[in-house]
């Protein structure tokens, strides 16, 4: 049997008791870098490791030349809170080290309470995250919320405790721009809470020009 064959097999198992992955927890761990996390242990709440889990699949299979490159956990959510991170920088690397297929997997990811200045782009590299906590962060611009409207599964984010909750209309730019949400800063999106949205997006939308019109001189 081949080794791709054999990691398919793996990936498989995977799914099938991906239920019973216990999160990753890395939450008040002091780091300052992502790749920090790689030097770190995982708190685990009880019951089995992920990391465990995903060894022992790899021993059912009865062969020892499976490879999965490092025990990677097959859990589905990430604890980073209350960390020191500054910037994105080696994120999708480090997420692809501690991870088994974390594009396909990851779908829960706590990022609250860290000094996160904007919303990197590698985040739309786990492209099923339902769920996103970035409260108590640092974020000034209220543009950068825009860069996760490609992640069409987000369903639960939040953003308070951040500058860009003093800007005017705030939530309604929040909505506008991800109309996927289903809860806002642990707030549920209401009926109310679209039309309010959409009516603001209609109002502060650019005109679009006649032909008679011309752009401004640069």
């Amino acid at each position: 049997m081949s080794s791709k064959k054999r990691l398919s097999e793996v990936t498989a198992v995977v799914d099938d008791r991906q239920a019973v992955c216990l999160p990753l927890d890395y939450s008040f761990k002091a780091v300052s870098s992502f790749s920090d996390l790689l030097r770190e242990k995982a708190r685990l709440r009880g019951g089995k490791s992920a990391l465990l889990l995903e060894e022992e699949m790899a021993g059912d299979l009865g062969d020892s030349e499976v490879s999965l490159e490092g025990p990677r956990s097959t859990a589905t959510a990430l604890r980073l809170n209350n960390n020191m991170l500054g910037d994105w920088y080696g994120f999708s690397k480090t997420m692809v080290k501690l991870f088994l297929e974390p594009a396909r997997h990851l779908a829960w990811l706590d990022l609250a309470f860290n000094d996160l200045k904007t919303i990197d782009s590698a985040i739309l590299d786990l492209p099923n995250l339902t769920t996103l906590y970035l409260h108590g962060n640092n974020l000034g611009r209220i543009a950068e919320v825009d860069k996760l409207s490609s992640l069409t599964w987000l369903k639960s984010l939040t953003l308070h405790g951040n500058p860009i909750e003093m800007n005017v209309g705030y939530r309604q730019y929040v909505l506008s721009r991800l109309p996927q949400l289903q809860s806002l800063d642990f707030s549920g999106v209401t009926k109310s809470d679209r039309a309010t949205a959409n009516t603001w997006k209609r109002m502060i939308a650019p005109k679009p020009r006649t032909k008679r019109e011309k752009a401004p001189a640069e």
